[in-house]
């Protein structure tokens, strides 16, 4: 996989590092961010032991179950709003999920990329900060593969994209790499959040959300221009910009 890999991106201003197995991607590019490393990483494994979802949740990733892999940007732009860089990480997977593996990817707010009412993806963006005015983007993507048999507590939500060779694997990690670049760049963010909407999932949706540990429902109406989502519950307008949010249909 390694040497496909260098392949696909030889070209890039990226290190690549492939992991047979390893705790955490994520956990890895902080490593190295905090070791002093200040070139641009993409790490990527066939196996987490302690993969790590939003809000503290385990994310499931096994061997010959998926593919898990972490972007690491170190960069001096301060990044105030995490929710910019999980919504262009979204609009990034489900568009090249599309182009290269041509399947219906769509985004379920903020950032689970789903297909045929399932979850296929999960996201997680962190950032790394060592107090010297460097900031470390990490931004944390899994995609279930060749799973037939998912655990008991996820077999009705989870979806597999399918069994995928490597060449096919890393074709979709340089296309995801190359919209990254594209998604995080701010000039580009008009597009990205218009892209964002077309993919959602959740527009024109019922919704139930969680507030300060008070359920509610509503229908999502919109997606503002900083990823916020708009819900409508009888008449009265809230914006959701993070937290856990279920959808079913009306």
């Amino acid at each position: 996989m390694k040497e496909i890999l260098d392949s696909f991106f030889k070209n890039d201003d990226l290190v690549v590092k492939y992991y047979e197995t390893i705790d955490s991607t994520n956990d890895e590019a902080k490593r190295i961010f905090y070791g002093g490393d200040s070139n641009k990483y993409l790490l990527v494994a066939s196996n987490q032991t302690k993969g790590r979802g939003r809000n503290g949740h385990s994310f499931y990733s096994p061997s010959d179950a998926g593919i898990y892999f972490s972007f690491l940007i170190p960069t001096t732009k301060e990044i105030k709003d995490i929710v910019y860089m999980t919504t262009s990480a979204a609009v990034a997977v489900a568009m090249a999920l599309r182009d290269v593996l041509l399947v219906d990817a769509g985004i379920k707010w903020i950032n689970d990329i789903y297909i045929s009412g399932k979850k296929a993806c999960g996201i997680l963006c962190e950032v790394a900060d060592k107090g010297e005015g460097v900031h470390g983007l990490i931004i944390g993507i899994g995609i279930n593969m060749g799973q037939a048999d998912f655990p008991e507590e996820i077999k009705d939500i989870a979806i597999s994209v399918g069994d995928i060779d490597n060449e096919k694997k890393a074709e979709l990690l340089h296309a995801i790499s190359d919209n990254i670049s594209k998604y995080l760049d701010v000039q580009n963010k008009v597009q990205m959040m218009e892209d964002y909407r077309n993919l959602s999932l959740v527009i024109g949706k019922e919704i139930a959300y969680i507030i300060n540990g008070e359920r509610y429902t509503g229908i999502a109406t919109a997606i503002d221009d900083e990823g916020g989502l708009i819900v409508d519950n009888n008449g009265e307008k809230t914006v959701l910009n993070s937290g856990e949010i279920s959808v079913r249909l009306i």
